[in-house]
């Protein structure tokens, strides 16, 4: 059983009566847009979960007591993503890289055989931010803390990678199991 869901954040959100702890977890956002966000995300995850049984890992990785699903969420300016799954999982949504960005990202994170893909990528932002969000979604899956080590890592999980049209822009998401 897998449930995904991309879905443009509302400027209004819903009524909602989330648990104090998701709340105080959306407040560590110093940017209203963020928190807006992660609401938004919590919101649409509490149609599929009891809210109520999260709590949060030392590393912050939200879990469920019982461990009978597992649930991963992400939110990048006006989209969210959630995945719900028997077993467990991570997502990641993002727009884009800027090309000037991706490049010097690129340049300083990666090296051997994962800096010669991306110098033959035909679409270097795109190969940069699916490498990134794959990686991303990775860190959530493990529950570890990011830090830019952690994308020199080889995957060993299943890895989903799709590209989403938003008007005009370009967003990927990866999902790994």
């Amino acid at each position: 059983m897998q449930i995904v869901k991309v879905l443009k954040i509302p400027k209004v959100l819903p009524k909602h009566n989330l648990p104090i702890n998701i709340v105080k977890h959306c407040n560590i956002y110093k940017e209203e847009s963020m928190k807006h966000a992660s609401l938004f995300a919590w919101i649409t995850l509490s149609k599929y979960i009891d809210l109520k049984k999260v709590r949060f890992s030392k590393n912050g990785k939200p879990y469920l007591l019982g461990n009978k699903q597992y649930f991963s969420l992400s939110h990048t300016h006006e989209m969210i993503a959630i995945a719900i799954n028997n077993k467990p999982i991570g997502i990641d949504i993002e727009y884009i890289i800027p090309s000037n960005i991706s490049s010097m990202l690129a340049s300083r994170l990666l090296e051997g055989k994962q800096l010669q893909s991306y110098y033959k990528a035909k679409d270097r932002p795109i190969w940069f931010t699916k490498y990134w969000t794959q990686h991303e979604a990775y860190i959530k899956l493990i529950d570890a803390k990011f830090n830019f080590n952690s994308l020199k890592h080889k995957l060993n999980c299943s890895i989903q990678t799709k590209q989403i049209k938003n008007r005009d822009k370009v967003l990927i998401v990866s999902i790994v199991k």
